[in-house]
């Protein structure tokens, strides 16, 4: 049987008070796109991570690599070497490059985010204040083939590159898998400058709700196998790298934490 591996990723950010926060929850849902994502529970296979909106992320990974097939679905089209090496050849492929390319530099200048509601899994598990590390602590899973090798806190396929200095720190457990396929336990970590607002966490759990504010950079390419079909397949992870994390209250908007 396979192996699972629990991920432990401790994060530590410089936190704003929140009278003093530069952007609201609004501001940010209004000036930045949503990276589409939703929690998937399923009990039947043990799984219970994070799956992003299949569309946007096989236009943006296709729109990084500057992939001109995928992105205008041509694949049908130039089904073979031949007319494939043509139309690379061709003033058409050499347009439809450069509109990818403008297109490119747009989504590099954008900003995202990926509003992340954490009680998805387990609602008795998340959250909880460790009085040792004074944190409160988030945990999702990922698919085995989609983990990234760097410990980076990851969503699927979408990888968030911390700043300089904001110390993180991974440990790994290694058991024997309740299903078929492999994948990772993720649990990250945030500091919480006190025990009263810990409290307030804990105690309106069911309500809290995290925003990671984003620029994408560009993807890593991985291959894995398939053992139904015992074929080799190459995807890839699209990274980013964090502009701040917002912890904040669904029912009102209200910002609790911000980490920069």
């Amino acid at each position: 049987m396979n192996c699972q591996k629990f991920v432990m990723i401790a994060l530590s950010f410089s936190l704003s008070a929140t009278s003093t926060i530069a952007q609201t929850v609004n501001e940010i849902k209004s000036n930045s796109i949503e990276l589409k994502a939703k929690g998937i529970n399923e009990g039947s296979r043990f799984y219970f991570g994070t799956e992003q909106d299949q569309k946007q992320k096989n236009e943006l990974i296709s729109i990084l690599n500057l992939d001109v097939i995928q992105y205008y679905n041509l694949r049908d089209t130039y089904n073979s070497d031949l007319k494939m090496k043509l139309f690379k050849e061709s003033e058409d492929y050499k347009n439809k490059l450069n509109e990818l390319t403008t297109l490119k530099a747009n989504v590099l200048s954008k900003t995202y985010y990926l509003d992340f509601d954490p009680n998805f899994k387990y609602r008795n598990d998340q959250l909880k204040y460790d009085l040792k590390t004074k944190t409160c602590y988030i945990n999702t899973e990922i698919k085995g083939e989609n983990k990234n090798q760097t410990l980076l806190p990851q969503f699927d396929q979408l990888t968030i590159k911390y700043k300089p200095g904001t110390g993180i720190s991974a440990t790994y457990r290694d058991y024997t898998a309740r299903t078929g396929s492999k994948y990772s336990e993720e649990r990250i970590y945030f500091k919480v400058p006190s025990e009263q607002l810990a409290l307030k966490i804990e105690e309106n759990a069911l309500n809290i709700r995290i925003i990671f504010v984003v620029k994408l950079l560009n993807t890593t390419e991985f291959s894995y196998r398939d053992p139904f079909f015992n074929m080799l397949f190459t995807e890839y992870l699209i990274n980013t790298s964090l502009i701040n994390v917002i912890v904040y209250d669904q029912t009102n908007n209200e910002t609790i934490i911000e980490y920069k």
